[in-house]
């Protein structure tokens, strides 16, 4: 697969840097990513459930290493070679045993991009399912990350969804005085990440109205939820308390996946 913002760099094995000795340049042309990681055609990488990530070994504790691969992968590749040679033999042997446990026992895609998302807004992770899913201080933030597929007509809105929302807990959100972390991804590359208070009136307005919908008169029966509660940047482009966490570099080229509204506002605070 051609990789969708230039060509990657050529890969030195992993046994080669476990050595201590530079592998010869490959023959042309370079590798791409993704004929080094056979992900599914679906793209989804399969990564740990909040179960696995809180047992022993938990890399999301301690995310110096993790954090530093991660942050490259999803803003930098080309520097990915470099940053792989510099972890020891420990770091790396423990990164690999997590990314195949990862394979083996979990379906969720987008672990990998809630935990970045988190590490570049300065939170730190938390291992439970339930709940926010990070805490910076007395702030606790969950996560919205979208990601699309360059090859589909989709386009990043700025927007994120509630699988699971009910009118308690959309109060629940509330009395916890929750920060909002939304974040674009196309072809799992960070595009940007937004972050503002869930109390906005405008954004809780939206919620609240397609919950009334789902739930006239806030009569939930038991076990019923609204499987899909979603937003967009309409719904709290207002907010005087919106920050602009981070703005990849190479917006341009994502022109085309973005609404021409969140281009153009993230356009503006790029400058």
């Amino acid at each position: 697969m051609t990789p969708h913002y230039g060509a990657q760099p050529a890969w030195t094995p992993i046994a080669a840097i476990r050595g201590g000795q530079a592998a010869p340049p490959p023959a042309s042309p370079p590798v791409a990513t993704d004929a080094l990681f056979p992900f599914p055609p679906s793209h989804a990488i399969i990564m740990p459930s909040y179960s696995l990530m809180s047992g022993g070994g938990n890399l999301m504790a301690e995310p110096s290493s993790w954090g530093r691969v991660l942050e490259t992968y999803f803003t930098g590749r080309e520097r990915l070679p470099s940053v792989l040679q510099s972890l020891d033999k420990d770091e790396l042997k423990e990164l690999v045993h997590y990314l195949l446990d990862s394979w083996a026992n979990d379906l969720n895609s987008s672990t990998l991009r809630e935990l970045i998302t988190l590490i570049k807004a300065g939170y730190t992770p938390r291992n439970k399912k339930l709940g926010p899913n990070g805490t910076s201080g007395s702030k606790s933030a969950e996560v919205k990350p979208v990601n699309i597929r360059s090859d589909s007509t989709n386009k990043l809105n700025g927007g994120g969804n509630f699988s699971d929302l009910t009118p308690e807990s959309f109060e629940r959100r509330l009395a916890e005085n929750l920060t909002m972390l939304v974040s674009g991804f196309v072809d799992g590359e960070l595009g940007y990440i937004l972050e503002f208070p869930f109390s906005h009136n405008s954004f809780t307005a939206e919620l609240k109205r397609q919950l009334d919908k789902r739930f006239p008169g806030g009569r939930r029966p038991k076990g019923q939820y609204n499987r899909s509660t979603g937003f967009s940047f309409i719904h709290y482009q207002d907010c005087r308390d919106l920050k602009v966490i981070f703005v990849t570099p190479h917006l341009d080229s994502l022109r085309s996946h973005l609404t021409r509204q969140l281009y153009d506002f993230l356009k503006s605070r790029s400058k």
